[in-house]
């Protein structure tokens, strides 16, 4: 019994020593970015304009669209050096930049007489290979898994009173292990954002620019929606924003927000939202529907300072040092049982059933 309560022990330990490793494994997966540059303007007479588009990786997709008054030369340009060149009143063209660097669209009006009112749009996807960390979610369930093994080498090595134990408390047992699951699957962060459809289902308030809705350390439940079920008053969640409405010139924020929808905008298939939070003015900025992650559902106060201590080394410290102790100490500290009479000493209900029969 003793080599199988060791063994489950170091099984619980390299099953833990995993879980907190998984952040160890990095991916890189590739996405894109878009850069977008728009404008109405009236061209004179061999004038030029260039737009200028700062291209870190090889094999971006440029897009060229332009409707002037009268014929237009379009030259796409790589250090000075013409890549690609159309002429028209009237371009739709989709190239591959096959290089990294400063490209320029430069658009140019050849006549010599006449000025020409031009409208175009100049849009570049690019692909970025960004680093993940595509184990992490097996993080939770390795700790749990780790946690629950080196927890039950204590009844494995007490089998006798362990079972005697759960015979007795059945009915409370199982409770206890229906409210774990419970709180398992209520705290698993995968769970959750696959059940609410959004990658993510809760997040902690900072700052003051919610209060007094939301304070600082609250726990968010956000969940996925559609553009078009958001409606004005919603707290959302969101990571993009433009400074114009209907362009794809988004960015990506260091850290997402949580801001209240004052104005909804339907361009197209899409929606642009200008938000503010409850205790600032109205957001400089237009949030795109690619960039809402979700939308707020529930506030639990308070409970994000809980789940930032435990994501501190001090906690998981704790925690390990708590499973150690109940796994091995505990026993230790299990008072002996009192040794029974000796053989040749009557006890004292014997003696009184003795005198009961006269004997």
């Amino acid at each position: 019994m003793r080599i199988t309560t060791i063994g489950i022990v170091l099984i619980g330990v390299v099953l833990v020593a995993v879980g907190f490793s998984t952040e160890l494994f990095v991916a890189y997966e590739k996405v894109r970015l878009t850069s977008s540059h728009s404008d109405s303007y009236t061209f004179p007479p061999l004038f030029s304009k260039s737009i200028m588009f700062n291209i870190s990786e090889a094999e971006s997709i440029l897009r060229v669209g332009l409707l002037a008054d009268s014929p237009m030369m379009v030259y796409v340009q790589l250090d000075e050096k013409v890549e690609y060149e159309w002429e028209g009143s009237e371009l739709k063209q989709n190239v591959i930049l096959p290089k990294s660097g400063a490209w320029v669209v430069r658009i140019f009006n050849n006549s010599t007489t006449r000025s020409s009112s031009c409208t175009y749009v100049i849009t570049v996807k690019e692909f970025h290979y960004e680093p993940t960390k595509p184990l992490v979610w097996l993080r939770t369930p390795l700790l749990i898994c780790g946690g629950v093994l080196m927890s039950i080498s204590v009844p494995v090595h007490f089998y006798r009173e362990v079972k005697y134990f759960f015979v007795k408390y059945k009915k409370a047992i199982g409770i206890f292990i229906a409210a774990a699951t419970i709180i398992v699957l209520i705290f698993s962060y995968q769970i959750v954002g696959y059940i609410l459809h959004t990658s993510t289902p809760w997040t902690v308030a900072m700052g003051a620019s919610m209060r007094p809705t939301i304070f600082a350390g609250d726990m968010v439940i956000i969940r996925g929606t559609a553009p078009e079920n958001l409606d004005i008053d919603d707290i959302i969640l969101f990571d993009k924003i433009t400074d114009t409405w209907g362009e794809e010139n988004f960015r990506t924020m260091e850290t997402p927000v949580l801001h209240r929808i004052v104005v909804a905008i339907p361009v197209g298939d899409h929606w642009y939202y200008m938000t503010k939070g409850d205790n600032s003015s109205i957001d400089d900025w237009y949030v795109p529907d690619e960039g809402v992650i979700g939308k707020a559902i529930f506030v639990i106060p308070r409970m994000g300072l809980v789940l930032a201590w435990l994501g501190t080394i001090q906690a998981k410290i704790f925690l390990i040092a708590l499973i150690i102790l109940i796994s091995f100490v505990w026993p230790s500290m299990k008072p002996k049982k009192k040794q029974s009479d000796s053989p040749g000493q009557k006890s004292e209900s014997q003696v009184s059933n003795i005198n009961r029969l006269g004997v």
